[in-house]
């Protein structure tokens, strides 16, 4: 939560049924992972995991597609935070910062 209140860019609230296409580092691309879209700035994302421990702070991985656009040149991200969607549990936002392009 600290470093949403450190935003230095605008964030973008996306509706539902839109996706980022992601893969970890050192997997190949055909192991890719599909993530609906929470919001985007000009630094960073957040999508929404069903899964509390599929994403720590740290983790880094390769952006490959932004809601069916097919990046030319993959965006390198870490994870920055990861919290609860609601007082449920059950969805979580996963925070991400871009890092460069690959």
């Amino acid at each position: 939560m600290s470093n949403e209140n450190q935003r230095t860019h605008e964030r973008f609230p996306f509706t539902a049924g839109m996706w980022v296409k992601i893969i970890r580092v050192n997997q190949l691309a055909r192991d890719f992972k599909m993530y609906q879209l929470m919001d985007l700035s000009q630094g960073g994302i957040s999508f929404k995991s069903h899964l509390k421990n599929e994403f720590r702070v740290g983790d880094r991985f390769l952006i490959l597609e932004v809601e069916n656009l097919v990046l030319k040149d993959k965006i390198k991200a870490i994870v920055r935070y990861v919290q609860p969607v609601d007082e449920f549990g059950v969805d979580f936002k996963i925070g991400v910062e871009f890092l460069s392009r690959h």
